[in-house]
């Protein structure tokens, strides 16, 4: 039987933890921002907010123009991590085999809880009731064989979406996206891309495209290939024994260039090695943390296949997810994470074992916003499953 891997994205995650924490925003358009004067930025913002046009990254003055009567609030991260730790707690009563992947979604491996369930979305509509019902949190939740996949499935139907995606519908579903919506085709390499007239997703499994994705992609060719024919062996993160050592610096005066960026990192990366030698840890999972001057954070992650504190393999693989994602702005926080850490002993151990062979639309969704109609509106939720 093949993994069932469910990717959980909250919806509009701080503009919805701003509302689930006041009553008096509910059913209004809502906005959260970095400042709440004219100069500051949208961080988020709900659906209702967004059929006026207002988006992340924009300032609080155009909001404004868009949509007069816009509430903004300003942020609250340590509101936003008390949610996200409530909100894992509700998924690991499901399944313990949890990778979270930012501060507002999670990969979860469902392959044994999903057996008790009649059908396999029964399970996804649950977690996704529980969440709206008891936190006021929306989400969508992607639903297939590996982690590509579920993000990738995750994305096609917001808010409150449910999709799962198989390897047969790849043509359909996948295939006919943009480029630059497949997860991990930053916006350079995109752009790049686009120059080539590779233009949709399908265009990268075209035998024709081979040399010249060769040339724009190098040594993650393959990868990305594989990932377009819905191939992704990347496995869950989920050992939280030690979780992780992490480095990140907020500069006063933001950081003007890749040079500069690069530079910095270089330094965290050698500090977390320095660490982990010290403390005789390994760890697989490596994470990029970027925030923008205009208040726009990325957090982006890659695992290894095998444990490392190795400096020149973790450079590798940051300055990797670095060019793929790096926009060119101005850069106010960087930081370098790794982590799925293990001892020096588990490490051997772990060796020992493998050498021995071991939808819907916004009208629809704007119409149920009153909370009186949350429950109403799920019980007639259709979802698709052919």
């Amino acid at each position: 039987m093949s993994k069932v891997i469910f990717h959980i994205d909250m919806n509009a995650y701080f503009a919805s933890v701003a509302i689930a924490s006041r009553s008096d925003l509910d059913n209004v358009p809502v906005a959260v921002s970095n400042s709440l004067n004219n100069t500051g930025m949208i961080l988020s913002a709900n659906y209702i907010a967004r059929s006026f046009g207002v988006r992340a990254a924009m300032a609080n003055s155009i909001a404004y123009k868009l949509c007069p009567k816009l509430i903004i609030v300003e942020s609250d991260f340590e509101l936003y991590k008390q949610y996200t730790k409530k909100i894992f707690n509700v998924i690991k009563e499901y399944s313990p085999y949890i990778e979270p992947a930012s501060i507002d979604e999670c990969y979860v491996d469902m392959s044994e809880v999903i057996k008790k369930f009649k059908r396999p979305l029964d399970l996804a509509v649950l977690i996704q009731t529980r969440l709206l019902e008891e936190m006021s949190i929306p989400c969508s939740i992607g639903i297939a064989s590996n982690k590509f996949l579920a993000k990738m499935a995750s994305d096609m139907k917001k808010p409150l979406g449910i999709t799962i995606l198989r390897k047969n519908e790849l043509h359909d579903k996948l295939w006919t996206l943009p480029i630059n919506e497949m997860y991990g085709i930053g916006t350079k390499l995109a752009a790049k891309l686009i120059e080539h007239h590779i233009t949709k997703i399908g265009d990268l499994v075209l035998e024709k495209n081979y040399s010249i994705l060769k040339t724009l992609l190098g040594n993650q060719c393959d990868s990305v290939i594989e990932k377009a024919l819905g191939n992704d062996k990347t496995p869950l993160v989920y050992n939280q024994s030690v979780q992780s050592i992490s480095q990140s610096k907020t500069y006063i005066n933001a950081l003007q260039d890749s040079e500069s960026v690069i530079s910095e990192l270089k330094i965290m990366i050698k500090k977390i090695c320095d660490r982990a030698i010290e403390k005789n840890i390994f760890g697989k999972h490596i994470s990029l943390i970027l925030r923008y001057e205009n208040g726009k954070s990325i957090i982006r992650s890659t695992t290894t296949k095998q444990y490392t504190q190795d400096y020149n393999e973790i450079l590798e693989q940051v300055l990797t997810l670095f060019d793929r994602h790096y926009n060119n702005k101005s850069v106010k926080l960087a930081g370098v994470g790794l982590g799925s850490l293990i001892s020096k002993d588990q490490k051997i151990d772990q060796l020992t074992v493998f050498d021995a062979n071991v939808d819907y639309d916004i009208k629809t969704i704007l119409n149920n916003q009153l909370k009186g109609n949350k429950l109403i509106y799920l019980k007639e939720l259709k979802y698709e499953n052919k």
